[in-house]
């Protein structure tokens, strides 16, 4: 029998008891009523699971390394203090994120609790920590944000087993006086400076994939791992051409999962390379190489799936509400105006960008994010 002690939080260890004596085929589909855990939902071994949206990324391979090292050192119990919080950097598009994300699919078992918040603004961090508020301890509609925010970082003191993603954090301002100083919990902070002042952590720069990997995760992209020797030396010139970019990769295969043909792909990147190379606005190779894939997506949008893209490129990319959308129809160009009015047609308009853009439907449809 699970025995805790009183005025003691039960340790991801004590709660995980309670469930290995259940049925595996028995899942548990509503909140749990606890004086400590007002609205806890359920999901798979973890009480909490709070990620972004989109799910967990289906064609994420080639960064076994950085994901043990990460396990590694966020599991280190010597004597550094920083060894349960760390910086993962790197270039835009390098694949931050995404290692951050598949770390928490693939240790979601070993936290009792895992949250995801933005640090790209200081609005964004506070109200992700007001959703992990309303997750745990509550939080009132009179209360600043700033305060919630000491409540939550409270909470994890006084709380075992949780992982808390901050991602995009490039301006240390953001997160002043925000960020949890427990052992208690690991916290992983993605962001594109190598020398970010002010937090102490441990350092895990994030680089270009190996050429056997990128093409490997190129070929896995187009659904294609066994791919003929011809194909794969055509994929090896495209990783090249990339910089072997996860992301840029990544456009690369969407790009060419419709087309069918990795060579034309190769002679369009070229093509379309040489006039990024005359734009002084680019200034280095990697915003040369990601500015080409995203141009040669772009151009395969229809103009009404082009201008919705220009319009969501300006909102939070997690979730945006289609009732805002359509609660300032009226300053949207006419083919949006109409694609709203009609389900059918907005529906196969976000669609058209769920390939090459990775857009598509949240919150039974009441969302979309991209």
């Amino acid at each position: 029998m699970l025995r805790l002690r009183p005025n003691r939080r039960p340790s991801a260890a004590d709660l995980r008891s309670l469930f290995d004596g259940i049925d595996g085929s028995f899942l548990y589909h509503g909140a749990i009523d606890c004086p400590l855990y007002p609205r806890i939902c359920t999901l798979s071994k973890s009480i909490v699971f709070s990620v972004p949206p989109y799910g967990r990324n289906e064609y994420f391979s080639g960064r076994d390394d950085v994901l043990e090292t990460l396990f590694r050192e966020l599991n280190d119990r010597s004597t550094n203090h920083y060894t349960r919080r760390i910086t993962l950097h790197g270039l835009p598009g390098i694949g931050k994120t995404q290692i951050a994300l598949e770390y928490a699919y693939e240790h979601r078992d070993d936290y009792a609790y895992v949250f995801w918040i933005s640090g790209a603004d200081r609005a964004r961090l506070l109200s992700g920590f007001g959703e992990i508020a309303s997750r745990t301890v509550g939080c009132h509609l009179s209360e600043r944000p700033e305060d919630v925010a000491k409540r939550v970082l409270q909470w994890l003191q006084e709380t075992e087993d949780w992982l808390l993603i901050i991602d995009n954090l490039d301006n240390m301002t953001v997160v002043d006086a925000c960020l949890p100083d427990s052992e208690n919990g690991h916290t992983i902070i993605t962001t594109r400076s190598p020398n970010i002042c002010g937090i102490p952590s441990i350092s895990l720069p994030v680089v270009e994939m190996s050429h056997e990997n990128s093409i490997k995760f190129l070929l896995l992209r187009l659904g294609n791992p066994e791919a003929t020797e011809n194909v794969r030396e055509g994929a090896a010139q495209i990783v090249d051409a990339l910089h072997r970019l996860p992301l840029a990769i990544d456009h690369a295969g969407a790009y060419i999962w419709r087309t069918k043909n990795v060579f034309e792909y190769l002679a369009n990147f070229h093509a379309c390379r040489q006039e990024s190379l005359l734009d002084l606005t680019v200034s280095s190779i990697h915003n040369r190489t990601v500015a080409t894939t995203w141009k040669l997506s772009f151009a395969r949008l229809s103009p009404a799936a082009a201008k919705l893209l220009e319009y969501l490129a300006f909102m939070n990319p997690d979730e945006i509400v289609i009732d805002y959308l359509r609660a300032g129809a009226t300053v949207l160009p006419l083919t949006l105006q109409t694609a709203l009015k009609d389900p059918a047609q907005w529906r196969g308009l976000v669609q058209s960008l769920e390939v090459l853009w990775n857009c598509r439907f949240a919150g039974f449809g009441t969302r979309v994010c991209i």
